[in-house]
């Protein structure tokens, strides 16, 4: 069991400390909930404290245990499932949650009273679905009806978060924090947890009316706060080199220490992500997307001479793995001088969000300032490129890229025009192509490694196809050092 488990708990409008769950011994998902928090560090008891004990931070039990918990004392109450009709007429405040996914294991908790948010998650939800427009009308109305949305909801994808009477300080606590850094708490908001370790972080999406307006993203686990401020710099970086880069991020309006975690405050992007609108074959779109990799290198390109730090760092990488996995010990200097771009250095489809009309590339957490061009380009068709051919396993993604790379793609005509076209416009000569490519897939071969540090021997989330990549990479005889598939 992990910490994920207690994810329910950033609902509240306070930080938990302590936490009474009801029926843990016959109820599996709650038995998952008291393990999480138990993980978390926080104070689980399975009974009622004696009279006078500090009250607990929150209540939690099932719908049908309802009336014997908002019996106990607690400053808050969370009921799993419907709870009976009856309670309605306490004097309580109640707030219906959606849940997708399991109480222990939710992926998107969208709050059902208003109507706001759920809305907005139709709308958003729509263009993943092969219905498209249809499902979306569909939907739109189905929000709109004048009936209480938990009614139509089903009972195990209900949660009732459950306040004193007169008690104003919903929402959240994470969201009462961001308003120091100028969020605004009185429109809707849907709290994503998705799925991965326990180092992936939370967002909350906030509505400004009924438009995205702010994301504020937060650590499950005290002390993380690396991606964080990686997010502050990449982002600062994005800021100051204005023009193209500045016009496709968001802006960072600030980082915040939310009861010992840390969460950072953002500007919302429009739109879907691209992963999803991918099975509709948007080519001007991604087109425009490999466009802008290549209008950020050459609005940002720097002297040759601004590399020789990172040159330094790939070439202490080459002598401890790359040469291990078939890289030839001269690897980096066989790139002749190039200019130092400003990189993304994650810009696979996940982190694009497009409304059909423009587009903002997201997560700048590992940006670099001074890096080799084309990297961005490389990792994004490695991405795009595989998935727009239908959905597919970590290792199907892998062949496919070794295939489209190979020159034996139906892709690869068009992946090998852009990275001529962008070749040509920054002055890299041809024979630089491959040990670029080449350090790009050992970089990125690196990222589990440093996340396993991080996780402190929690268990880590399954292996994308990006880091799998370079070992495959050095035992295909068209890729590798020289890429002659791109040549011949």
């Amino acid at each position: 069991m992990t910490v994920r488990s207690a994810d329910l708990r950033f609902v509240l409008p306070h930080h938990v400390r302590r936490a009474l769950v009801l029926g843990v011994g016959t109820h599996p998902h709650l038995a998952a909930m008291a393990a999480g928090f138990e993980e978390a560090g926080i104070d689980v008891i399975e009974r009622p404290l004696t009279r006078g004990a500090d009250r607990p931070d929150v209540v939690i039990a099932t719908g049908g245990d309802a009336v014997e918990a908002l019996r106990l004392a607690g400053r808050a109450h969370l009921l799993v499932g419907r709870p009976p009709t009856g309670l309605r007429r306490l004097p309580r405040t109640s707030v219906p949650l959606l849940l997708r996914g399991d109480p222990a294991a939710p992926r998107l908790v969208i709050p059902l009273a208003p109507n706001t948010a759920l809305r907005h998650y139709l709308r958003q939800a729509a263009p993943r679905h092969p219905l498209g427009r249809s499902l979306s009308r569909s939907l739109a109305t189905l929000a709109q009806l004048p009936m209480p949305a938990r009614v139509i909801v089903p009972s195990r994808a209900l949660v009732s978060l459950v306040l004193p009477p007169g008690d104003e300080r919903w929402p959240p606590a994470v969201l009462q924090a961001a308003t120091e850094v100028g969020l605004r708490t009185d429109g809707g908001w849907l709290l994503r947890l998705g799925t991965g370790d326990v180092l992936k972080r939370a967002v909350f999406h906030v509505l400004d009316g009924d438009r995205p307006g702010w994301v504020v993203k937060f650590s499950r686990v005290a002390g993380y706060d690396r991606p964080f401020l990686g997010d502050a710099a990449g982002l600062a970086l994005a800021r100051t080199a204005g023009g193209p880069v500045a016009a496709h991020a968001p802006a960072h309006l600030g980082l915040l220490d939310v009861g010992g975690l840390t969460a950072s405050v953002e500007t919302a992007a429009v739109g879907t992500q691209l992963t999803y609108l991918l099975r509709r074959r948007p080519w001007r779109l991604i087109d425009a997307i490999v466009e802008w990799t290549g209008a950020v290198g050459r609005h940002t390109a720097q002297p040759a001479h601004d590399l020789e730090p990172e040159r330094t760092r790939l070439r202490q990488l080459v002598s401890e793995v790359g040469v291990s996995l078939g890289a030839p010990a001269d690897l980096v200097d066989r790139v002749s001088p190039v200019p130092a771009v400003l990189q993304h250095n994650d810009l696979g489809s996940w982190n694009i969000l497009s409304d059909g009309s423009g587009f903002t590339a997201l997560d700048w957490e590992s940006a670099r300032e001074s890096s080799f061009p084309l990297w961005d380009l490389f990792y994004f068709a490695a991405d795009v490129l595989t998935r727009i051919d239908g959905p597919a396993d970590a290792n199907t993604l892998l062949d496919r890229t070794l295939r489209l790379f190979a020159g034996e793609s139906a892709h690869s005509g068009r992946l090998f025009r852009w990275v001529c076209e962008a070749a040509q416009a920054l002055e890299v000569p041809t024979a630089a192509l491959g040990p670029l490519a080449t350090l790009c897939w050992l970089h990125h071969a690196q990222s589990p490694a440093r996340r396993d540090v991080d996780l402190r021997g929690a268990a880590a989330a399954p292996l994308g196809h990006h880091p799998r990549l370079c070992p495959a990479w050095f035992g295909h005889p068209g890729l590798g050092a020289s890429w002659t598939a791109l040549t011949r």
